[in-house]
């Protein structure tokens, strides 16, 4: 169980501070010419969302894939939280779509979740389309919350450039109470874990 909590208040039920979370800058003037666009998520894309939702998180053992009243709640009554910000879908040319993403509240240039298909071209093109928004016109870069592998870290890699940064505060706010003998500490190690997602 995974929870933003206030430090040293949880430890006596059991949860232990665990903030080891990895964030990527990308500055606008890196990326190409944008080729998307963007609409708010429609819950009516819900089975693709949450799709996309699970092949992603299938890179880290520590997130689970969300159950449908989870993602009812995300959509509706947590869509204006830290948790699930203003979700927004970014579509290619042909109208696919290839993000999801939640900024910030009130900073629209920190993305807490940001969730792209798996293939570099797609994370490339969506943050060229959100960076292209006018959401972002006066930001020079944007900040992603996300894990220290899998497509975003990959494409920074090899294509794009960032920089990246992984914040390691144990006794932060971020509290894990385990509930699984199968899982370890060093299953959690420098994975951000998606907003929202019980372990």
């Amino acid at each position: 169980m995974y929870l933003a909590g206030i430090p040293g208040f949880y430890d006596k039920y059991g949860f232990k501070g665990f903030a080891p979370k990895s964030k990527l800058v990308f500055r606008k003037s890196d990326l190409p010419k944008a080729t998307g666009t963007i609409v708010p998520l429609p819950i009516e894309d819900l089975k693709r969302i949450s799709i996309m939702h699970a092949d992603y998180s299938s890179i880290n053992s520590s997130c689970l894939i969300r159950s449908f009243y989870e993602w009812e709640d995300l959509l509706g009554p947590l869509s204006t939280t830290f948790l699930f910000n203003q979700p927004k879908l970014v579509l290619n040319n042909d109208g696919f779509p290839i993000a999801y993403f939640c900024n910030t509240p009130g900073k629209a240039s920190m993305i807490r979740e940001f969730v792209p298909l798996q293939d570099s071209e797609s994370v490339i093109n969506a943050l060229a389309t959100i960076a292209d928004s006018v959401e972002y016109s006066d930001q020079e870069q944007i900040e992603i919350f996300a894990p220290a592998n899998g497509p975003v870290l990959e494409a920074a890699a090899t294509s794009i450039g960032a920089d990246f940064l992984c914040f390691l505060r144990p006794k932060a706010s971020n509290m894990i109470k385990w509930l699984s003998a199968t899982k370890l500490a060093d299953d959690f190690q420098c994975n951000f874990l998606l907003q929202g997602d019980i372990l």
